[in-house]
């Protein structure tokens, strides 16, 4: 038995025993010593140095760093990146910024270069490929691949890499060339593009273009005939009903929401006049202790359907001194059961909680049965109840309206069916069950029929789903909705609708399927043949016989 350690030592021990402690190492060679791991941030064979400055988390033994700072590189972190615009820092080993890319603005292996003028700014500067410059997207009005050329239309913030083409307008303007403004009473100063629809309406105005005027009692409206909401002081299934006297503004029903100056409680029927003596703004005495309470920084009045003793006060803040009368319940005897709850073996409604226990008759809703689906929701077929996450809070609204209406999305408003045939649509999501009007299309199955074929359409007939046009294109556009022009440099600008290849061939000048290329400047007078480019009027037969020619007479 020798007493020498057969495995490793443990971390900081060396020798054959390991009984000797490494010096100023984590961790060292078993038999020499030499450090294998340094502590703090140190290397070297008995860790005696420091890591480079750079070294984000140290290094290795031999004094390599394990990760450089941001803006160095190098083998040990002594060279400073080429360019402060490296995202991230740039490549360790080659000081190229290709690994992470580059801030937005700037482009090229080293971040060096900036990016065109007229390139996009979604974070604040021009972005642009890091490879090769060109733009991710153009400012407004800008396309081309580095965004050097304008929209052909000056309303145009969107042509992309055809200026022909525009895609999105300015605020206000809409039209293939964005050169129609969009209806005076849109919500916003933007419409779609394609049709000129506002997408929402300015109160008081309804129909597609925001055109028709609501009745003076709506304050918005989805026909002429229907408001979706009264203005303030108004209610009833057309709004034509005013608010009680003492009522602000009341719910469609007309149950009051906010009283009149003075006036507020139950009703609006509390008043602050009633009160006879105030401390710290509650009123403590009404003028009139048999038949009003103190409530509040006013006075109420007893229910009329509070039961009457004759020798005292009928109620207090607690409610009716006596109970209620017959068919009424709560505290103050003001709430009744319901006419519409379903008919019971017995009582309709629960006498202390009003709650209607055999549930509502058809079109009512809620737990007390008194909202009323076709009254909030004009031309309502079906309403479902509906609650928050914690079973609280019941609402309702409409989930599938009448014939020629539909569930709009945003609002559960029923809307007239849009461009269908028949003015049929599905009543809860309002695509044409019979298909669109001419003239008109959906973008995709079971969607509105709410976009214009295109004016570039052959008679302005398309398909009715997908909007293809078709007849084929006017003259001088091409594509499934004839939305591109045919290229300038094709004669009479007259190109075939599939293919957008020049149909009669080029302008003097150009050559190739679409016209797009010139012919060299070489070709002169009778410039090039219009499918290889080869300059017409001369060809190489012709110049050797020529040649031949001219030698026979030396």
């Amino acid at each position: 038995m020798t007493g020498n350690c057969s495995g490793k030592c443990s971390h900081g021990h060396y020798s054959y025993k390991c009984e000797k402690e490494c010096p100023s190492c984590y961790d060292c060679n078993k038999t020499t010593g030499d450090c294998t791991a340094c502590r703090n941030r140190h290397y070297g064979p008995m860790c005696e140095y420091k890591c480079p400055e750079h070294c984000m988390v140290g290094c290795y033994i031999s004094g390599k760093c394990y990760v450089c700072n941001e803006g160095y590189w190098g083998t040990y972190c002594n060279l400073t990146c080429p360019s402060p615009h490296c995202r991230n820092g740039c490549e360790r080993y080659t000081g190229n910024c290709t690994s992470w890319g580059c801030y937005s603005g700037f482009w090229g292996n080293e971040c060096n270069r900036t990016c065109p003028q007229n390139c996009g700014y979604p974070d604040g500067n021009g972005y642009c490929h890091q490879p090769h410059g060109t733009c991710q997207t153009c400012k407004s009005g800008y396309s081309g691949s580095r965004c050097t050329k304008r929209c052909n239309y000056e309303k145009c913030s969107l042509c992309q890499f055809d200026v022909t083409t525009c895609y999105n307008c300015l605020d206000g303007w809409h039209g293939g060339h964005c050169d129609k403004k969009c209806p005076s009473h849109c919500s916003t100063k933007s419409c779609l593009q394609h049709t000129g629809k506002c997408r929402k309406c300015q109160n008081g105005f309804y129909g597609p273009y925001c055109d028709g005027i609501c009745r003076t009692t709506c304050d918005t409206c989805s026909d002429a005939f229907t408001c979706d909401t009264c203005k303030p002081g108004f209610h009833g299934e057309n709004c034509q009903q005013s608010c009680e006297n003492n009522c602000k503004i009341c719910y469609r029903d007309g149950k009051c929401k906010t009283c009149k100056n003075e006036y507020f409680g139950v009703g609006c029927s509390c008043r602050i006049s009633e009160c006879s003596n105030i401390t710290n703004d509650v009123c403590t005495e009404c003028k009139n202790s048999i038949g009003w309470y103190p409530f509040r920084n006013g006075c109420c009045p007893c229910s009329e359907h509070c039961i009457n003793n004759y020798y005292g006060p009928l109620c207090n803040q607690t409610g009716c001194i006596n109970g209620c009368a017959q068919k009424y319940y709560g505290d103050l005897c003001i709430d009744s059961c319901s006419d519409n709850c379903a008919k019971g073996n017995f009582s309709t409604c629960n006498n202390e909680t009003g709650l209607c226990e055999k549930g509502c008759k058809h079109g009512w809703h809620l737990p007390r049965c008194d909202f009323n689906c076709s009254l909030y929701f004009p031309n309502c077929k079906e309403c479902y109840e509906y609650t928050d996450r914690n079973n609280e809070n019941p609402r309702a609204t409409c989930h599938i309206c009448e014939s020629g209406y539909y569930s709009a999305f945003l609002t559960s408003f029923c809307k007239p069916c849009e461009n269908c045939i028949d003015d049929e649509c599905d009543g809860a999501i309002g695509f044409c069950t019979k298909g669109c009007r001419q003239g008109w299309y959906a973008r995709r199955a079971r969607y509105l029929c709410e976009n214009y074929c295109s004016e570039n359409c052959a008679d302005r007939i398309c398909d009715g789903i997908g909007g293809a046009c078709i007849n084929g294109c006017v003259l001088g556009f091409y594509g499934k909705q004839c939305e591109t022009a045919c290229p300038m440099e094709c004669f009479n600008a007259t190109c075939k609708n599939s293919t957008g290849d020049c149909t009669f061939g080029c302008n003097s000048g150009f050559y190739g399927f679409r016209c797009n290329s010139s012919c060299e400047s070489r070709c002169g007078q009778y410039g090039c043949n219009q499918e290889n480019g080869h300059c017409k009027g001369t060809n190489s037969s012709f110049i050797l016989c020529l040649a031949l020619y001219l030698v026979s007479f030396d």
